[in-house]
C-alpha cells in the first residue's frame, strides 16, 4: 500500500547526560543570552533544583506547584514572573511543574528550559493545560514548547519505585494513544513503539533495582519518545478520559493514566490488529494468535511485573461519578477513535477501571456445556445479518427493521467488550463447516458496578439445541464471579422459548414488570428473571 501522510516535527534542543544538569543549564542560559531565570520547583524538588542551577543565579524561586495547574495558580506565577523581570523559566520537577511553566510562557512568551525528574513527558510537547471550575482545558501553542530539555538520570534516582512506575506508565500511555490518535502517522507510530519498548524494559529494571541508572536513563529516553509521538499524533481517547477524571474529579495524573490504560487498549486493539501486534512485540509479549489479545496480555504482564496502579477507587473516584464522567468523555472523545465511543462502552470501561477488574480480554473465549463463546469477526457479518432479518428475532428484539450488511459489519468491528458469538466446538462430524460458525450472540450489558443484564438472539439454524441455555449459564457465571450482585434476563410473557432458556439456566422468576419496554412504539410488559450470587 502506498504511503501518504503529513508529519510535522517540532524544533527543540535536547541535552542528555547523567550528572550533567548544572553544566547543561549554564550552557543553555549563555546560549539564550538569559541572566534572570525564574526557577519553578515544588518544595519537595528544591534540592534537585539547586543542584541543577548551581552554576547560575536565579532571579526568583517559585514553589507553588499544584496538580492540573489551576488557573488562579497560573495567574499568580505569571504576575511573579513579570515583577521579577524573568527572562527564562527553568522548571525542575514532574508534569505539574512543567505544566505551570508552560502556563506562564503561554501569556508572557518567556522561554522554558525544562528539567524533568519524572517520566511524564510534558516537556517535549507544545500542549498546555489549565483547570477551572472542575474542567480541564487543553490547547496547543508553540510558545509553551520548552526551547530546551535537559535530561539527567541522577535527578530521578530518588523517585520512589511506585511513583516511577506510575509516571512511566503515564509515558507508556502516550505511546499507546499515539498509535491511533487523530493525527497519527507512520513516524509517530515508530517513535511510540520504540518508546513503549524502552519504557517496558526500564520499568522492570527500576522495580528490580531502584538504583539501576541504566534503567533510569532508558525511562527518560522512552518518555521523551513517547511525548514526541504524542505531540505529533494528538490527544486520543485515553487522554480525553484521563483529562476528565483529573480535571473534574481531581484524581492524580500519573496514577489515573496508569490505571485507565489497559481498558482503553482493550477497547481499541481489536479494531487495529496490525498495530496491536506491533505493540505486543514492543512490550515483549507473545505475538502468536490474536494480536489484540497479545497486546492486552503483554501490557497486563508488565503491570503484574511492576505492581502497577489498578483501581480508580484507590484515588478517590466512586461509582457516583461515572455518569458525569461518561457525559463529559462523550463530548470530548475524538471522532477518529478506532471504535465508536458510546455511553455503554464508556460506562463499562470506567466501571471496570473503578474496581480494578481485569480487562475483558480474559473473556475472549468461554466454553462449557457444548458451546464456545468467542468475540466477533468480520466473517460473522452475513450470518448476523440473516439472524437479524429472521421474523422471530424481529418480533422479540430491538433489532432495527431495516437491518443492513453495513450495520452487521459495524457491529462485528466494534470492540469485543462483553459481547460474544455463540459457536459449537464441533459439528455433526469432525471438522464440520458448523464448527466455529455463528449460532447466535449473547451480550452482557453493564448498568452499574452491581447490576448487569443479558440480551441475546439465536440464529434460526441453531434453535432447539439448548445452545442458548448453556451460553446464558456461562455468561451468568462469568459475571457473578467478577462481582456482579445481580444479573437480569427480561423476556416478553409470550416468548415461551426465552422463558424456557431462563428457567433452564437456573434463573428465578420475579414476576411481571409492567410497561417494561417500548418496542417500535408499543409499550410491552416483561417477565423479569434474575440470578444472584449463592451467598446472597
Amino acid at each position: 500500500m502506498a504511503m501518504s501522510f503529513e508529519h510535522a516535527t517540532l524544533g527543540q534542543r535536547v541535552l542528555f547526560g547523567t550528572g550533567k544538569a548544572a553544566e547543561h543549564v549554564a550552557a543553555e542560559l549563555e546560549r539564550l543570552g538569559a541572566s534572570r531565570p525564574m526557577v519553578i520547583a515544588s518544595a519537595s524538588q528544591r534540592g534537585f533544583a539547586k543542584t541543577a542551577t548551581a552554576r547560575v543565579t536565579p532571579a526568583l524561586w517559585w514553589d507553588e506547584v499544584v496538580m492540573h495547574v489551576p488557573v488562579e495558580v497560573a495567574e499568580r506565577a505569571r504576575a511573579a514572573a513579570g515583577e521579577s523581570d524573568a527572562d527564562v523559566l527553568i522548571s525542575v520537577g514532574g508534569g505539574s511543574t512543567t505544566g505551570l511553566a508552560k502556563a506562564v510562557a503561554l501569556t508572557t512568551g518567556i522561554p522554558v528550559v525544562a528539567i524533568p525528574t519524572t517520566y511524564a513527558g510534558s516537556e517535549a510537547t507544545n500542549v498546555w493545560g489549565l483547570t477551572e471550575d472542575r474542567t480541564k482545558t487543553t490547547g496547543v501553542d508553540d510558545k509553551v514548547l520548552p526551547v530546551t530539555v535537559i535530561y539527567d538520570a541522577e535527578l530521578s534516582k530518588t523517585l520512589p519505585v511506585d511513583l516511577s512506575v506510575a509516571s512511566g506508565l503515564n509515558g507508556l500511555a502516550h505511546c499507546v494513544d499515539s498509535l491511533w490518535a487523530p493525527r497519527t502517522d507512520p513516524i509517530n507510530q515508530a517513535l511510540a513503539l520504540e518508546g513503549a519498548r524502552a519504557l517496558a524494559l526500564a520499568l522492570r529494571g527500576i522495580v528490580a533495582d531502584a538504583d539501576d541508572m541504566d534503567a533510569r536513563e532508558q525511562a527518560l529516553y522512552g518518555c521523551y519518545l513517547a511525548a514526541v509521538s504524542f505531540v505529533g499524533a494528538g490527544s486520543g481517547l485515553h487522554h480525553r478520559i484521563c483529562h476528565v477524571l483529573g480535571g473534574t474529579f481531581d484524581l492524580p495524573h500519573a496514577q489515573t493514566h496508569a490505571t485507565v490504560l489497559p481498558y482503553v487498549l482493550e477497547l481499541n486493539a481489536p479494531a487495529v490488529p496490525e498495530l496491536a501486534g506491533r505493540l505486543a512485540a514492543a512490550l515483549g509479549g507473545d505475538v502468536a494468535g490474536d494480536p489484540a489479545a497479545a497486546a492486552v496480555n503483554a501490557l497486563r504482564e508488565l503491570y503484574e511485573a511492576v505492581d502497577a496502579p489498578s483501581r480508580l477507587a484507590d484515588y478517590g473516584f466512586s461509582a457516583a461519578g461515572i455518569p458525569e464522567a461518561v457525559e463529559r468523555v462523550l463530548k470530548a472523545a475524538p471522532a477518529s477513535n478506532p471504535v465508536a465511543v458510546t455511553e455503554q462502552n464508556m460506562t463499562e470501561l470506567l466501571t471496570a477501571a473503578l474496581n480494578g477488574e481485569r480487562a475483558q480480554s480474559e473473556a475472549a473465549e468461554l466454553s462449557g456445556g457444548g458451546v464456545v463463546l468467542r468475540h466477533f469477526r468480520e466473517s460473522d457479518a452475513d450470518d448476523l445479518l440473516a439472524t437479524c432479518q429472521d421474523p422471530a428475532v424481529v418480533e422479540w428484539t430491538q433489532v432495527p427493521l431495516s437491518y443492513t450488511r453495513e450495520m452487521a459489519l459495524e457491529w462485528c468491528r466494534q470492540a469485543p467488550g462483553t459481547r460474544w458469538v455463540i459457536t459449537v466446538p464441533d459439528g455433526p462430524v469432525p471438522d464440520s463447516p458448523e464448527r466455529g460458525r455463528f449460532m447466535g450472540q449473547i451480550e452482557l450489558r453493564v448498568h452499574n458496578e452491581h447490576y448487569v443484564s443479558i440480551g441475546y438472539m439465536t440464529a434460526p439454524w441453531a434453535r432447539g439445541r439448548g445452545l442458548m441455555t448453556e451460553a446464558v449459564r456461562l455468561v451468568t457465571a462469568w459475571a457473578l464471579e467478577r462481582g456482579a450482585a445481580r444479573v437480569e434476563l427480561c423476556v416478553h410473557p409470550d416468548n415461551a422459548a426465552s422463558r424456557r432458556v431462563a428457567e433452564k439456566a437456573g434463573y428465578t422468576n420475579e414476576g411481571v414488570r409492567r410497561n417494561g419496554e417500548v418496542l417500535r412504539g408499543e409499550v410491552r410488559d416483561l417477565v423479569v428473571y434474575s440470578a444472584i450470587p449463592a451467598a446472597h
